[in-house]
């Protein structure tokens, strides 16, 4: 065997285009930024001549006397330009909403005694109660908040796109939506009386009460339940589909199916209807496959659990959960335990002899019917089971992985030796470690993968030594994320950012306050191919510059696998204990590949 390893500072590729734009001014104490869900669209709270504004992607909005900023406490905030708040006692949620596809933003705040919401920068509300809770509909399309209404004192009403949708009502209640967001569902009491329910449809009375409202799937149907003293009902458009002593819950399939758990009598039994009509007794629950055509009910009576699974009764066992399908349908799995040993069960059959030891539920592929899980007879005496295949025991196992199409497995096992090892589809190709390796993570193509070792990286059967983190893969697999960290000519600490092996964006390390999404992330892969990241440049004041938005174009030519190919065959051979450095030029991070022939 004859080891070496291969440095490159330059691929002989064209570089990618860079483009720089700042979306937000430097943080000072009492700036608050939020990220868009999509988009990586940047917005700014903060001061300015004694008022307060947001900032969107750069561009100003009105000066307000205060802002809305759930990130304060749930309060009422105003922001100075010396970063002291005021707070007035409102409820809220946060500064800025942004729609689930990141186009579009909403944020409320005061003008004098005036309430005003905006929406995408235009003033869309003005009053004199207060909001809260903006959101917006599941397709971008709609922006809903709650007024606060005088009739009682926890009385709102529902409004959209800045107009009146619903009466007053109480307790602060939400819509719910059908699943492409084109209809919505509200269910409340009137103000100071919550006997006297309703039920508002895409901004009409319905003309009957019902409570836990559902739309299906194709959004024709309204589902909800009515509870009376000694009466429960399942509706369907206002009409009974089934009724009882009680109704526990409904379930609509994604073929849009009703499976309702309904206790018929006084004897408190439950009873499973599928449509309103009955098929299974002493049901507690049911499970509807992805594709709607499959059913599992969850049924137990004195101790004593079965699943029926399409009108077939499997073996009772006590208990039994965890009840699921695999993504492409085919598998219906789930946890039983009888006597000392735990099971995974697949369509009715135990997958194994049984373990004392069920360390964590099964893991499931993205697509597909792989599952994995790890089980044995005790801690230091477990097995990663792989669908019907079975691992050797071990001291230990970590970060059990999946491809997203499950037909690849990784994790990391500890031998006797004390040494760690990557499991590559029951194969061990990587060198031996001695400290526990981070999660393992695959391209969404299910074609490549990154497995930390110790100092090093496991890339696809190659080792490539480097200080930089990998981040991901994007979404069309062709590029592979990284993050160093480095430091500027006057000391300041930076991130930065790599696609493949080209250095791309460097920002300060210095945290700031981002509100609503926790931390924020730092890249994302745009529809048109670009990959766009957000952070704050370096400045004097705090250590913090503006917040910029780095949009970068990669060369069609540089994929992920031409970059490691190259880094593979082009470079200069050095001993495999060669560390990582920085080039003096442009503190660039030298990656090493290191192969064995």
């Amino acid at each position: 065997m004859l080891g070496f390893c291969l440095l490159l500072v330059s691929p002989a590729f064209a570089a990618p285009k860079i483009e720089e734009k700042n979306v937000g001014p430097a943080w000072v104490p009492g700036v608050v930024y939020t990220l868009s869900p999509k988009g990586m669209h940047v917005a700014t709270a903060h001061g300015k001549d004694g008022k307060t504004l947001v900032t969107v992607d750069g561009v100003d909005g009105p000066l307000m006397d205060r802002i809305l900023d759930g990130a304060a406490g749930g309060t009422v905030v105003k922001i100075s330009e010396d970063g002291s708040y005021t707070r007035v006692p409102y409820k809220w949620t946060g500064p800025v909403a942004f729609s689930p596809n990141g186009e579009r933003h909403a944020y409320a705040g005061q003008i004098g005694a005036d309430t005003v919401v905006f929406l995408d920068g235009k003033e869309v509300f003005r009053g004199s109660n207060a909001v809260e809770s903006l959101h917006f509909s599941p397709d971008s399309k709609h922006l809903f908040f709650l007024n606060r209404t005088t009739d009682s004192y926890q009385s709102y009403r529902l409004m959209m796109d800045g107009q009146p949708a619903s009466p007053a009502f109480e307790p602060a209640t939400l819509p719910v939506f059908s699943a492409d967001g084109s209809r919505w569902a509200l269910a409340a009491s009137k103000p100071r009386n919550a006997n006297q329910k309703f039920l508002v449809i895409d901004g009409k009375d319905a003309g009957y009460a019902g409570e836990e409202p559902q739309l299906t799937p194709d959004g024709k149907h309204l589902v909800c339940i009515v509870r009376q003293w000694q009466k429960g009902s399942v509706l369907v458009d206002g009409k009974e589909l089934i009724s009882g002593w009680g109704v526990d819950k409904f379930v609509i399939s994604p073929t849009g199916d009703i499976g309702a758990i309904v206790i018929p009598g006084s004897d408190n039994r439950k009873k499973l209807f599928l449509n309103g009509k009955p098929v299974v007794d002493d049901a507690g629950d049911v499970v509807f496959s992805p594709d709607g055509k499959r059913m599992a009910a969850i049924c137990a009576l004195n101790q004593k659990a079965w699943v029926i699974l399409d009108g077939q009764k499997h073996k009772e066992y006590w208990p039994i959960a965890n009840v699921a399908f695999t993504p492409d349908s085919s598998k219906c799995v789930y946890v039983a335990h009888a006597g000392d040993k735990d099971y995974v069960v697949i369509n009715g059959k135990e997958n194994d002899d049984g373990n004392v030891l069920l360390h964590y539920r099964p893991i499931y592929a993205q697509t597909g019917n792989s599952i994995i899980y790890e089980a044995g007879f005790m801690m230091q005496r477990l097995s990663v089971h792989y669908n019907d295949h079975i691992e050797p025991q071990s001291l230990m196992n970590a970060h059990m992985t999946l491809s997203p199409d499950g037909t690849h497995f990784k994790y990391y096992r500890k031998d006797p030796d004390n040494l760690m090892r990557l499991i590559e589809d029951g194969a061990t190709n990587a060198p031996a470690f001695m400290q526990m390796g981070a999660p393992i993570f695959f391209s969404p193509d299910s074609k490549h993968f990154i497995a930390p070792l110790f100092q090093s990286y496991w890339c696809d059967g190659q080792k490539v030594v480097s200080a930089n983190k990998p981040l991901g893969f994007t979404p069309d697999s062709q590029h592979l994320i990284w993050q160093g960290r480095d430091s500027s000519p006057d000391g300041v600490i930076l991130n930065t950012y790599y696609v493949n092996g080209d250095l791309v964006a460097k920002f300060s390390a210095r945290g700031s306050t981002w509100t609503g999404i926790g931390i924020p992330k730092a890249w994302e892969q745009q529809p048109d191919g670009t990959i766009v990241f957000v952070g704050s440049a370096t400045g004097v004041t705090y250590g913090l510059g503006p917040v910029k938005r780095i949009t970068v174009t990669p060369d069609p030519n540089v994929t992920y696998d031409t970059w490691r190919a190259k880094l593979k065959a082009s470079g200069v051979a050095k001993p495999t204990s060669y560390a990582p450095q920085l080039t003096p030029d442009s503190n660039r991070e030298m990656f090493l590949a290191e192969a064995t022939k």
